[in-house]
């Protein structure tokens, strides 16, 4: 024996990580991830650097998963996203970047974009947005609920279909 600790495959007390549970909110509904420490310091790092928050970053990978656990599929979007980091390649970016976010918000005003065939009906009116949200189905694609100026409110139209009118 040479007098060194011998070693097992489980980590030192001291060196685990605490595995906390929280909740998120992934397509209308609080689901629980139960993570190491360390993965949520590193959810939320990955999440203000793509300028989304968490529990949107979370269903976007949700959405996009191959794997049967939740937990585990994050575990794997924050290991690929380090690794690309860490190796100089650009890291894969499964939520929606801050630039392909709308150029509009909530309370600003837009109007359906000239090429478009699914909203004639308005096109050459000034609309006020009223919600903005992501779309489940298609990762980076939004729509928005606007309002005439008469009050009618139309929902769900492409975030694509408009641009943002400036006074």
């Amino acid at each position: 024996m040479s007098g060194e600790p011998k070693k097992t495959g489980s980590a030192a007390p001291s060196q685990k990580s605490k595995v906390v549970k929280r909740s998120v909110m992934i397509d209308g509904h609080q689901t629980s991830v139960s993570l190491e420490d360390d993965f949520w310091v590193a959810l939320h790092e990955i999440s203000a650097a793509q300028g989304v928050g968490i529990s949107e970053l979370a269903a976007t990978i949700d959405h996009g998963r191959e794997h049967a656990n939740l937990s585990s599929a994050i575990r794997l979007y924050v290991l690929d996203y380090y690794q690309r980091l860490d190796s100089g390649r650009t890291p894969k970016v499964e939520a929606t970047p801050a630039t392909d976010l709308p150029c509009f918000q909530v309370e600003d005003w837009v109007r359906v974009r000239p090429q478009t065939i699914l909203f004639a009906d308005l096109l050459g009116i000034f609309l006020k947005v009223v919600a903005v949200e992501a779309r489940a189905s298609q990762i980076g694609s939004y729509v928005a609920d606007v309002e005439t100026p008469d009050g009618e409110r139309r929902r769900g139209i492409p975030a694509d279909e408009l641009e943002l009118v400036k006074f």
